[in-house]
């Protein structure tokens, strides 16, 4: 799951990783990286919101990756 930052601002989302366009596949995300979902504008209204219709995703910010991170 993702957090949102709109709609509403910090809910959970569900995004699906089946991404249509081949050129769009993402790089290896981790755990509290921020990345970009581009997709259709449907969200589906479950709980956790849905997107199902995947364009492409793309790493935003990355998490820290230190192995000695104690955060």
């Amino acid at each position: 799951y993702i957090q949102t930052d709109g709609y509403p601002y910090g809910a959970n989302c569900s995004v699906s990783l089946d991404v249509e366009n081949e050129d769009g596949i993402y790089s290896p995300i981790m755990v509290g990286d921020e990345v970009v979902v581009y997709y259709d504008g449907s969200i589906a209204e479950s709980d956790p919101l849905r997107i199902s219709t995947v364009y492409a995703i793309t790493l935003k910010t990355p998490a820290d990756r230190s192995v000695n991170n104690q955060s």
